[in-house]
Formats: structure tokens, C-alpha cells, sequence
């Protein structure tokens, strides 16, 4: 491909600087700057547009990059780049079309208002030399020069480096706010590849806003046709951020908040992530890209016997399922080496042997996440001591450990002669606090009576059977459950015999992004939480977190973390394990009113302190010191 250099020269407060010109990459704004800052004048009339005013009296010679103190160039992630790109200049301008339009639809034989983001990609894009694609799609590597460009900016961080280069002044005035036409509308999920232009300007025009990058990216084929693109522009982005990190999560990662949180807090504090995880459904895609940036890409896993099976076929069963997580496992293995990260970031002890041998190969630093104390917790305690004579081993040669609580902290450093690990809670994300009336029409509940609601699996060792018997002595009040789980069954037949099913009422899963609708639905929270083992004594409840971010009152058991919440902010009841001191708790909250007003207010006000990203400084300053 060719080099499409065009450096600028110009002088801001003092400062001799050239800026070098790449489509899609703040350019908008940057035009702003050479017209307001130039020492000629430009004339819209004179000038078909800035950047022919720009080449006359500002384009860089050799004699202007060398003398200038800082030659800036504006990075940005490339597939991200390429979704605003098709968005911004092909459907958002469906109807003021451009050659660009005509070239498209005589590329693709068909009409420009039934081409999809797959045609594009597939046909435009991959199937002609890219000298003649539109230039808003040409890679960023094509546009540099032969010059040691010493600021590498990368978009997202343009408003501050622009401070700090040039004083707040000048950073408001020009890169406070995004410029390109689309950067401002909302945002829907859904699965945009195969929406033709028509459906998706309409969809916009109904205001239903664009879809978000996600949306254009979940789709495998797309997603790896556009990496093999810009194969070039991904490394050279990713090479002017922190060290790559690679997570591995042994599951699908489709409702995992906490590596969520934590891949998308390194990803904005430029750490590039790759999240390792399963595939284990059909339908869920091997590779994708999340709207910050992140990466995902999920080896072929295998669901566990089904049901079906009999005694006889039990040990066969059993021999399978381990031969295939021992696949799996090592197809993650591979997955993890190939993308050469600087940092494995291992979640939980599942995958922790994997990440302590891949670190081995790619020479990486190794951070591990104990998201629970694994010898002692439900459904682990058959395999504690093996569980615990890998983990002490492998603990011991992380370069880093985190955990949730201050209590397993302390657990592990004693147990396993290891620093005392990080401790990173279990918090969401703070969003806009809202009202909703989600569960109430869902349901159709027709009393007013305050809603309880739990949300989370359905498991033993969780209370809920007691919960259901406390409901029992109840009046007036709506028991919601909202979750699946092992004990989902048994839980419904408990409501049905115990002729409570007019008040205690089940939700399946809900996505993620749709939970906190469901939570500010209720009225109260609840974590009925039992002492069945160490785990769950030393918990502190991320549900406890989402309730108060929902601005909930809270009914919880008295444990030692979760108490210092409660009692630290004010929010709620703590009970013990017994059905009489829940069901007295549960009496006493839903018949006060002015109780659970006192305890919704202390809620609301504690929204910030016990937010995600109140604590996100803990991670990236942990990382910058590996």
C-alpha cells in the first residue's frame, strides 16, 4: 500500500509542532485548531475545505519536522475505527450520497441502501487492492512518514495529553468534546453485521441512536476477516499502550461482571486485553471485540453430561468430561501463547495451572485473582487438599495476587505463607441512579406490598429455603427471586407446599446490562447467606454492593466483611442464620416504612464510595508496579 503522508506544521503557545493528518482520528477537531490558530485567514469560499488551506500556508517540510518540538500523530483502536468509519461516512449519509456511495453499490452490484456491514467487509474491503477503497478505511500505518513521531497519542487519551502539552485552555477549546457527526447519539446492542444501510438509518432516524462497535464485531467471520486487515495498525496500536494482557475465565464469559470490570478498567488505562474463556454453545461467537477495546476470543469447551446418562455410563461419563477439560485446557493454553502477552491475569483456581505454565513459555508476569477461597467453599470441598497443595505452589510464584475481601486476605497470606494479596471488592459499576417498575409488570403483581428481591444462583448454602419459610410468616410482601441454579426446582416445589406461591415469585437469568432494572424494581434487598464454610463466612456480598447501588435497604446475615458495610454506611439489617431472625427482620422492614426510607437514603448517598470505580486506581496502580 502506499504512504498517504501529510504532516502540518504549525506554532501553539510558543510551541512548534507538526500534526500529522489520518482520517477518522480527531481530525475534525485538529482542523479547528488550524483554522483558529493560523496566522492567514481561511476563507470557506476559497477553499473547497480546510485541508486545502491546511497544505497552502501549513503543510511540513523536512526542515519543519525536524526543528519541531513535538510531532504529534493520533492513534486510535483500528476496528473500532473501522465501525465509526462505515457508520459515519456510508450510513449516516445515505441520503446525501458521495462517490464513495456509488463505488460501494458498483463494487458489490447492488443498491446502496440494501448493502450490510458483511458486504462491506467481505466484498469492498477485502476483495479490491486497498488503493482503491475510500480513505477514511485506509490503515494508519499507510499515513506515516519516515519521522520519529514523539507524541503517539492515543484518541481517547487526546484531552488530557493536550492539557498537559498545552494547558487547559487550549484542551477545552478544541478536544473536550468529540466532533464527528455520530459520536454523541446512543447506543443499542444487537447483532448489526447483516442490517442492511436502510434499516440501520432508520432504526437512527427513529432514534433508536447506532449500534455500538460490539454490535458490528460479535460476528466471527467479520471480526477475523477485519484482524487479518489491519493486522499491522492492531500491533502498531497495542504497541503504544501498557504491557498486552491476556485474562483467562473458565467459563463462556457472558455474565462474569468481575472480569468484566477488571478487563475493561486495564483496557482504558491503555493495557490491551485479550479475555481466554470457553465456548461451549454453539452460538456464542470464538471471537468478538467489546465496545472498550477489549478482545475475547473462547476455545472449544464441553458442556457436561447430560442427565440422560446412566449408572453404567457413569464412569465412562466421568472419563470423558475429564479428557475433554483437559482439551480444553490446552487449546487455551495455545490460545494464551499466541497472543505473546506481557501479563497472564489468572481468574480463580480453575485456571490457574494454565496461566502459571503459559507465563513459563511467553516469560510473562503473572498476576493471580482468588475470587474465592477454593479449599474451603460449596461444591469443592471433596478436592480441598488437592486444590490447595496446587494453589499454595503456584500462589507463591505470582508475581502479583488479588483478592476480594480483607478477610481472605488475610486467609491466604496466613495459609499459604504468601504478601498479603490486593484486595479489589466485588463492586458494580456506577450508573445514573433510576426508579424502574421492572419486576411489578413483569410479574403482574397486583397488591402494593413491597417487593423483596434476591438475585443471584440458586444454590445450597445460600439460605433461600429459609427465605421461603420466612416469607411464610410474612404479610403483605412479594418474595423475587431472580437467578437459576441447582436448587431451582426444589425451591418452587418448597413455595408450592408451603402454599406461598401467590408471594414468592421467580425470574430466570437476566442479562447483565439489564440487572439494575430489576434491582431498583424492588423495594428491598436481601442476602440470606448461610456459615456452610469458610468461603462464604469471609464473603462481603457483591450483592450487597448492587442492592445499595440500586439504592435498596438491605437485609443481610451477620458476617464480619458484610458488617462493616452495613454498619459503616448505615443501609440496612443484619440477621442471623435462623428462619426467626430473618422472618423478624423481614417483618419489621416491610412494616416501617420510615425505616426503609432512613436506610434507601443512606443507600443513595453511598452510591459513589461503594462503586466500581472508586477502587479502579487499586488495579492499574498494581499493574503499573509489575
Amino acid at each position: 500500500m502506499k504512504k498517504r503522508v501529510k504532516n502540518f506544521s504549525i506554532t501553539i503557545n510558543n510551541s512548534k509542532i507538526t500534526y500529522l493528518y489520518i482520517q477518522k482520528n480527531a481530525c475534525t477537531a485538529w482542523k479547528q485548531v488550524f483554522i483558529n490558530e493560523s496566522p492567514f485567514e481561511y476563507d470557506p469560499n476559497e477553499y473547497s475545505n480546510p485541508i486545502s488551506f491546511m497544505g497552502k500556508y501549513h503543510s511540513a517540510s523536512k526542515e519543519d519536522m525536524e526543528s519541531a518540538e513535538y510531532r504529534i500523530v493520533v492513534i486510535r483502536e483500528p476496528l473500532g475505527r473501522i465501525v465509526s468509519a462505515f457508520i459515519n461516512q456510508f450510513v449516516n449519509r445515505l441520503h446525501r450520497q458521495t462517490p464513495f456511495h456509488s463505488n460501494v453499490s458498483s463494487c458489490l452490484n447492488k443498491p446502496v441502501e440494501d448493502v450490510t456491514f458483511r458486504d462491506f467487509v467481505n466484498v469492498y474491503l477485502s476483495q479490491q487492492n486497498q488503493d482503491n477503497v475510500d480513505s477514511h478505511f485506509w490503515t494508519q500505518k499507510s499515513h506515516l512518514g519516515d519521522y520519529n513521531y514523539n507524541k503517539v497519542i492515543i484518541l481517547d487519551e487526546l484531552f488530557t495529553e493536550s492539557k498537559a502539552l498545552f494547558g487547559d485552555e487550549f484542551a477545552n477549546k478544541y478536544f473536550k468534546k468529540k466532533l464527528n457527526a455520530t459520536s454523541n447519539a446512543k447506543k443499542y446492542e444487537t447483532n448489526a453485521v447483516d442490517l442492511t444501510t436502510k434499516e440501520l438509518h432508520d432504526n437512527f432516524k427513529q432514534k433508536k441512536g447506532w449500534p455500538s462497535t460490539y454490535s458490528f464485531l460479535q460476528d466471527d467471520d467479520i471480526y477475523n476477516k477485519l484482524v487479518t486487515l489491519y493486522h499491522d495498525d492492531i500491533i502498531f496500536f497495542d504497541s503504544h499502550l501498557g504491557g498486552r494482557v491476556s485474562m483467562l475465565a473458565w467459563n463462556e464469559f457472558l455474565n462474569n461482571a468481575r472480569v468484566l470490570k477488571e478487563a475493561n478498567t486495564l483496557q482504558k488505562h491503555k493495557y490491551p486485553v485479550t479475555v481466554h474463556a470457553l465456548k461451549v454453545n454453539r452460538s456464542t461467537p470464538a471471537n468478538t471485540m467489546l465496545s472498550s477495546g477489549v478482545k475475547v476470543t473462547r476455545v472449544k469447551g464441553r458442556k457436561p453430561p447430560g442427565e440422560t446418562l446412566t449408572a453404567r455410563s457413569s464412569y465412562y461419563s466421568a472419563s470423558l468430561k475429564i479428557i475433554s477439560q483437559i482439551a480444553a485446557m490446552f487449546r487455551m493454553f495455545v490460545s494464551v501463547v499466541r497472543t505473546k502477552p506481557n501479563i497472564i491475569h489468572a481468574h480463580d483456581i480453575h485456571v490457574l495451572p494454565i496461566a502459571w505454565l503459559a507465563s513459563k513459555f511467553t516469560r510473562s508476569k503473572l498476576v493471580y485473582d482468588a475470587h474465592e477461597i477454593s479449599t474451603d467453599r460449596e461444591g469443592l470441598k471433596l478436592l480441598r487438599n488437592f486444590v490447595g497443595f496446587f494453589e499454595k505452589r503456584l500462589m507463591r510464584r505470582a508475581d502479583a495476587v488479588i483478592t476480594t475481601t480483607d478477610m481472605r486476605a488475610k486467609f491466604f497470606s496466613r495459609a499459604y505463607g504468601v504478601t498479603r494479596p490486593t484486595v479489589i471488592q466485588n463492586r458494580p459499576n456506577l450508573y445514573q441512579y433510576q426508579t424502574s417498575s421492572k419486576i411489578r409488570d413483569e410479574l403482574g403483581l397486583e397488591e402494593s406490598w413491597p417487593i423483596v428481591v434476591y438475585q443471584g444462583g440458586l444454590q445450597s448454602g445460600r439460605g433461600l429455603e429459609r427465605l421461603i419459610y420466612a416469607a411464610q410468616r410474612v404479610e403483605s410482601v412479594y418474595v423475587v427471586l431472580i437467578g437459576s441454579g441447582r436448587l431451582e426446582h426444589e425451591l418452587k416445589q418448597l413455595a408450592l407446599s408451603l402454599n406461598v406461591t401467590n408471594k414468592v415469585k421467580f425470574i430466570p437469568v437476566v442479562p447483565l446490562a439489564e440487572l439494575p432494572l430489576y434491582t431498583a424494581s424492588a423495594d428491598i434487598g436481601i442476602q440470606p447467606i448461610l456459615n456452610t464454610c469458610l468461603n462464604h463466612y469471609s464473603t462481603d456480598s457483591n450483592k450487597l454492593f448492587e442492592y445499595v447501588l440500586a439504592g435498596l435497604p438491605v437485609i443481610t446475615t451477620d458476617f464480619p466483611e458484610i458488617r462493616k458495610i452495613v454498619e459503616r454506611y448505615k443501609v440496612g439489617l443484619l440477621v442471623g442464620e435462623s428462619v426467626d431472625s430473618l422472618a423478624a427482620a423481614l417483618t419489621e422492614m416491610v412494616d416501617d416504612l420510615e425505616l426503609r426510607r432512613k436506610y434507601k437514603k443512606n443507600a443513595i448517598n453511598s452510591r459513589k464510595q461503594l462503586s466500581w470505580e472508586s477502587q479502579e486506581d487499586v488495579l492499574v496502580d498494581l499493574y503499573s508496579k509489575i
